[in-house]
């Protein structure tokens, strides 16, 4: 069922158990939501820079999980 600001459905397990679920819907208009924020244009140099493109602001992690003993 679709309400003003929600998606609410009911599931029935064979076990007889009902749970219910509510999902919010956006609450900005269509179209006002500015997807790409403060981050202007790209810049084609960085695009072309492999290793650029996929570490640039990225968050940094532990990678020793990955490196054999």
């Amino acid at each position: 069922v679709r309400g003003d600001d929600s998606i609410i459905w009911t599931v029935e397990f064979r076990n007889g158990t009902v749970k219910r679920f509510e999902f919010p819907v956006r609450t900005t208009p269509e179209g006002s939501a500015d997807a790409y924020g403060t981050h202007g244009d790209a810049s084609l140099d960085d695009i072309s820079d492999h290793g650029t493109l996929f570490t640039k602001r990225t968050h940094s992690c532990d990678t020793s999980q990955f490196i054999e003993s």
